[in-house]
């Protein structure tokens, strides 16, 4: 559901190594890791802007990819959060119906 382009993938090699060595043995999969500390980072109060100050100073990704990446977390954390899904998604990523609170007509198909 989140293509993250390999420009971010490769930015945060460092630190997804350093996360998982902190996890002691918990997390072990490197793509579970990128998301963990995506979503740990962004569920902070002033996460976003962290984020991006990480990728655009400090990795040195395009401030304009760096922006439709984090809009794009934040709209997933929100279907996620609320439950909210399109029919499409339901059935392209098989959510589970327990998990789907609510249907939408808006998607986040952006292959």
């Amino acid at each position: 559901m989140l293509r993250i382009p390999w420009q971010i993938i490769h930015s945060m090699k460092e630190d997804i190594d350093l996360f998982i060595e902190l996890t002691n043995g918990k997390v072990t999969d490197r793509q579970d890791a990128l998301i963990y500390y995506i979503f740990g980072v962004l569920g902070d109060r002033t996460g976003v802007k962290k984020m991006y100050k990480l990728l655009t100073k400090r990795k040195g990704i395009p401030k304009d990819m760096a922006l439709k990446f984090l809009n794009h977390c934040i709209k997933l954390r929100y279907k996620i959060d609320k439950g909210c899904y399109s029919w499409w998604e339901i059935d392209k990523y098989n959510i589970p119906y327990d998990e789907v609170k609510t249907c939408s007509t808006y998607d986040l198909n952006f292959g």
